[in-house]
């Protein structure tokens, strides 16, 4: 098993269990979707909640917090003596140039991969070929290298071929006996996608566990060092979280400052932040990592966790413990052992019921609909008293969606066999749950647990028709989806 970090009561350590509660309520009225939030101080867990049905277990998707992983394995090839920070990439990739390359290009750097300040942006960089770095060095740039910042995936990728070219070893396995093992962090913790050259993709793509992405925190708040031992490089540990380039958007917004693939945040804090809400935040002054994990495609802003942190939990944060609050510490754990994912309508106060929908006309009834892009002929609607299904009927198959009542509940993966990337693996499968908003509207929100997508189904129970909106909120793009359903009639046969 792997070892775990100490858990302790979050008094011991200067937060208030009541703070925490408000916290989340507070967060809850946003509608985001939020899978974990971890809170470790003095190198303890104070606070977690893993959001039903996000298990701890489970690897979760970091997205661009891959890139700070990245960026390990080049502290650790300099520590090896494989690379200096101001080597050249053409110099490394001799072989992948196309011809005389544009002195801008001839002019980059490892140190300006690190600080996303390379002679493109990821709206410019055209990936054509499986070979991404070929790609990289034969595009045309937009200007010269550690001037400007361009959030730029494709160039922490190429630090990852660099590192296997040199290593013959993945990222990944180059830092299994540097990072994950002394780190206490177990082989199924972690997966690292591919490339289809099979070169780890440095840009993203890499997933941990809660737990070990609260370890990998935690290890660069104290300076590379891990039980009194210093695993990551000490020197490197503070050269990657210094701020090297201002981050200004073409239409004037300041965005901050970062370093080599860590931002800097507020209050002498520096972070790995992701797509959709992926947050690792450490504050050395309050000696603070907060871990949050979402999936916040269905709002405009992907960080309400990480910011209604700033405001509602860490001013709140003293030295030294606090009184025990029996009351709200009770409260807190029961709301840690019931969370769930929000769902919209769950915490609606109305007078429907599930167990009422045995009598309505299309509990179990086949409904046909009319043509559409999915193909889909009809689909059915059981109503149980503590769960339900429904049920899309198609011409070559039938998709099961069984749903609790603002409970997830497990079952196979039908939506996602539709997303335009194939070959994915889901062992978790999907899991839904459902709710009425209003008298005629029921949500179904069905998580494909693996990665960061779900599917928000929302059925209009009207007088003449019966819609299906079904909307996707992920990473992934579909051909049919989102769709809607309509049917003009009910029957009873199958």
């Amino acid at each position: 098993m792997p070892a775990k970090l100490k858990r302790i009561r979050p008094e011991d350590v200067g937060i208030s269990p009541a703070v925490l509660l408000n916290y989340l309520k507070a967060l809850e009225q946003t509608g985001f979707v939020a899978h974990h939030i971890m809170i470790l101080r003095h190198g303890k867990v104070a606070f977690e909640v893993h959001f039903s049905p996000f298990r701890p277990d489970i690897r979760h998707m970091l997205c661009s917090c891959s890139k700070s992983v990245t960026a390990a394995a080049i502290g650790f090839a300099i520590d090896d003596g494989l690379i200096s920070i101001d080597d050249r990439i053409v110099d490394i990739f001799p072989e992948k140039l196309e011809g005389q390359p544009h002195p801008f290009i001839q002019a980059m750097t490892i140190r300006h991969l690190l600080m996303m300040s390379t002679v493109y942006d990821d709206e410019r960089i055209k990936i054509t070929t499986d070979d991404w770095t070929r790609d990289f060095l034969n595009g045309e740039p937009l200007h010269y290298p550690g001037t400007v910042f361009g959030y730029d995936s494709t160039g922490t990728h190429v630090l990852c071929e660099i590192v296997q070219k040199l290593t013959k070893m993945t990222v990944h396995e180059y830092l299994t006996p540097r990072l994950f093992e002394p780190l206490g962090i177990d082989k199924d913790e972690v997966s690292w996608e591919l490339n289809p050259m099979g070169i780890n993709h440095g840009g993203g793509g890499a997933c941990f566990t809660p737990e070990a992405i609260a370890k990998f925190g935690l290890l660069h708040l104290n300076d590379g060092k891990w039980e009194g031992k210093q695993v990551l490089p000490k020197e490197w540990a503070k050269e990657i979280a210094a701020p090297r380039v201002s981050c200004v958007s073409c239409d004037g917004t300041f965005k901050g400052q970062y370093g080599y693939k860590f931002w800097r945040v507020q209050d002498n804090g520096f972070a790995c932040l992701g797509l959709a809400g992926q947050s690792i935040v450490m504050h050395p002054d309050k000696d603070i990592v907060f871990v949050g994990a979402a999936n916040g495609f269905q709002t405009d802003y992907h960080y309400f966790h990480m910011n209604y942190f700033w405001l509602l939990v860490y001013p709140h944060i003293v030295d030294g413990p606090l009184p025990y609050e029996e009351k709200a510490y009770e409260c807190l754990q029961e709301y840690v052992a019931n969370a769930e994912v929000f769902l919209p309508g769950a915490n609606t106060i109305n007078d429907y019921n599930h167990a009422t929908m045995h009598n309505c006309s299309y509990d179990g009834c086949f409904m046909p609909v009319e043509k559409n892009k999915l193909g889909c002929e009809g689909f059915t609607f059981e109503f149980g008293e503590d769960c339900g299904k429904l049920t899309l009927k198609l011409k070559t198959r039938e998709i099961s969606i069984p749903f609790g009542y603002a409970k997830h509940i497990p079952g196979p993966i039908g939506l996602q066999d539709y997303a335009k990337q194939t070959g994915d693996e889901y062992p978790n499968e999907c899991a839904a749950a459902g709710n009425w908003v209003d008298s005629r509207t029921f949500i179904i929100q069905s998580h494909v647990i693996d990665t960061l997508q779900y599917f928000l189904i929302t059925c209009h129970f009207g007088e003449k028709a019966t819609v299906l909106e079904i909307k996707p909120y992920g990473v992934y793009s579909y051909d049919v989806f989102p769709i809607s359903l309509t049917s003009m009639k009910y029957t009873d046969s199958n």
